[in-house]
């Protein structure tokens, strides 16, 4: 299995409010090889079980205790396998257009059939 073009590091603490939102930012891309890391941080409220619901292959959940949102970051980044890789807060909405151009303008082409 081939790495993603793109992979998006996203730290969680206690984020249900603004997760879904987020996800579907990402999830509405243009350019569609990506692979989304969520890092919980330790949250106490629902953030992990609305995580496991989501169905998309291309979406992974780490846990592990509170520790900070760069700990967090860190941990996504750890064993990273991506031409590119972009940070998103868990309450933050994506552009759908943000992949592509972020890559258009790094100069870089991606892989063929991407």
């Amino acid at each position: 299995m081939k790495p993603p073009a793109v992979r998006i590091i996203m730290s969680a603490y206690n984020a249900a409010k603004y997760i879904v939102a987020a996800v579907d930012s990402i999830m509405a891309q243009t350019l569609s090889d990506w692979k989304l890391v969520i890092v919980d941080d330790g949250s106490t409220g629902s953030t992990v079980d609305i995580v496991r619901a989501m169905n998309d292959a291309r979406i992974s959940l780490i846990q592990q205790d509170n520790s900070g949102v760069e700990a967090a970051r860190q941990k996504g980044f750890e064993g990273c396998q991506a031409e590119f890789v972009a940070r998103m807060d868990a309450d933050d909405l994506m552009a759908a257009d943000r992949l592509a151009t972020q890559v258009a303008t790094s100069g870089r082409t991606l892989r063929s059939g991407q």
